[in-house]
This record gives C-alpha cells, sequence and structure tokens, in this order.
C-alpha cells in the first residue's frame, strides 16, 4: 500500500464504522488501510470523547499550508531589501 492523506469521505466512513462498533482493525480492512493509520488518525482528531471528520479534515488543511519549503526572500528580509535594492540599483545604471 502506498501512502495517501485521509480523504473527507473517509474520516466520515470511520466515523461511521465506529458508530456501529467495529474496531479499527475491521475498519482499516474496510478502508484499505493499515490498522495503526486509522488508531492515529482516531487519536489524533478525538476531542472530549469525540471524532469529528470535518475538524479533522480543517486541521489537516492548516497543517497543509505549513508545509513545504519557504524561499529564502520571505524567510531574510533583510536579504530581500539587498536584493531588491541591487536590483534597482543595476536597473538605474543601464537606463
Amino acid at each position: 500500500m502506498s501512502y495517501h492523506h485521509f480523504t473527507i469521505e473517509e474520516r466520515e466512513s470511520i466515523l461511521v464504522y465506529r458508530t456501529q462498533d467495529l474496531n479499527l482493525s475491521q475498519i482499516a480492512k474496510l478502508l484499505h488501510r493499515y490498522p495503526s493509520s486509522i488508531s492515529r488518525e482516531w487519536k489524533r482528531h478525538l476531542r472530549e470523547g469525540n471524532y469529528s471528520p470535518c475538524h479533522a479534515q480543517k486541521s489537516y488543511y492548516i497543517a497543509k499550508s505549513h508545509f513545504g519549503r519557504k524561499r529564502i526572500l520571505e524567510i531574510d528580509r533583510n536579504l530581500s531589501n539587498t536584493v531588491r535594492q541591487t536590483s534597482i540599483s543595476r536597473v538605474s545604471m543601464v537606463s
């Protein structure tokens, strides 16, 4: 099995299956996932004894927005300003 993120449909299925008293291993088989993935998803998004697929999906989107590499010029304002000033100076010299 290759790795992929849970979809909102899978999250809703987890909730439905849990309300039907299926255990995590049974849910994993139905969703073609590893039991540890289902367990992790369940524990990670359990709030005050309740699991909310919508809350889980929202948390995923928030976390996803923080993924990826930041551009150097976004991180280092001094470098960004230096590059900007140097570019302006060079354009002025050419004109």
